[in-house]
């Protein structure tokens, strides 16, 4: 699967915010979308952008991490990040995820977006995993995973998936909206792309089943920002 999820850091040490945005540039697979040393201002921004992962320390000022697990109204992947092992069974009963002691190594923090990586697949397999689409009078119950890519096409979308075309009555981008983002791309105004079917990318086109599909303009350097950092 290509990753790049967003991401936020909260923590009141500067130095901490040093190292994990080195340690998130250095892997490649996370995009951080902000960093907070007061937890107040990081709960403003995580309700409006509802990030998919949060690297939070507990000792904050005002408020802490743990308060600030229990304010949230949806529920992000949380990677504990602290000082004190003391605080690992807190965490794991706040839902936590996973728990990183600092300092952090590199390797450390490599397996710990590995296993972000694994239960993303898993939560798109037990969650995302079908789609009801109408074509006509009939109804489809369609495996996301089995869709190939999506192309619009005036008042219509062609979806194309592993066993059969379906000309359906949709925007692309409604279509886009029902999908998963962690498995599909736009990457024209007229195409998505399921991600995991990519097999390769060449100049400003994208190879997928058995046809290549342009690459945009204003999208290309969104797609190749997110096939390079895969590499």
């Amino acid at each position: 699967m290509i990753t790049v999820a967003s991401c936020v850091i909260i923590d009141d040490e500067p130095l901490a915010h040093d190292v994990l945005q080195r340690l998130i540039t250095e892997d490649g697979r996370l995009e951080c979308a902000g960093s907070f040393t007061d937890t107040a201002a990081a709960l403003r921004f995580i309700r409006g952008r509802r990030p998919e992962l949060l690297l939070l320390d507990i000792e904050m000022p005002a408020m802490n991490g743990l308060d600030l697990i229990a304010a949230l109204d949806y529920k992000p992947y949380i990677i504990i990040t602290t000082a004190h092992d003391s605080y690992a069974l807190a965490g794991f009963e706040h839902n936590v995820q996973d728990f990183l002691l600092k300092p952090i190594s590199a390797e450390r923090f490599r397996k710990a977006i590995s296993r972000y990586e694994d239960a993303l697949a898993e939560n798109i397999a037990l969650n995302d995993g079908y789609i009801m689409i109408r074509e006509g009078k009939k109804m489809y119950n369609i495996r996301q995973q089995d869709i190939i890519w999506i192309e619009s096409s005036s008042d219509y979308i062609r979806i194309q998936t592993n066993t059969r075309t379906l000309l359906v009555y949709h925007t692309i981008k409604g279509m886009q909206q029902r999908l998963s983002p962690r498995l599909f791309m736009r990457v024209h105004h007229s195409f998505l792309v399921n991600l995991t079917k990519v097999q390769y990318l060449e100049g400003n086109f994208i190879a997928i089943g058995n046809r290549e599909i342009p690459i945009g303009e204003s999208y290309r350097s969104k797609v190749k920002a997110c096939f390079m950092k895969r590499m």
